[in-house]
């Protein structure tokens, strides 16, 4: 591919500051994981391996951690959304709680 393989998006390497990434092979469990995630947030039903091997996501997609490591944005956004629903899930049965155990 010339450019980025994610469905709608135009980026390609000609331009400027952006990073190109393989998919992970899925080699190990962790890559598997990765890998599958990946796939996820492409939204692309008809590949096959050949196509997976030389396709690039293009940096833009991403979002790094203090180790440079790309995450999906996607995936980042659903993830923090959750875990603040679950905090205040938490902090709502807490003071029920405490209200049931007159604390």
């Amino acid at each position: 591919m010339s450019g980025c393989c994610v469905y709608g998006c135009t980026n390609r390497y000609s331009t400027s500051g952006l990073k190109f990434y393989r998919i992970p092979t899925g080699s190990r469990p962790f890559q598997s994981n990765r890998r599958r995630l990946w796939l996820q947030a492409i939204k692309r039903v008809d590949w096959n391996e050949d196509i997976i091997k030389n396709a690039r996501v293009c940096s833009a997609h991403f979002i790094s951690a203090e180790e440079d490591i790309p995450f999906p944005k996607r995936e980042y956004d659903d993830l923090n959304l959750r875990y603040c629903q679950l905090q205040e899930d938490y902090v709502n049965l807490r003071q029920e709680f405490d209200t049931l155990c007159g604390l």
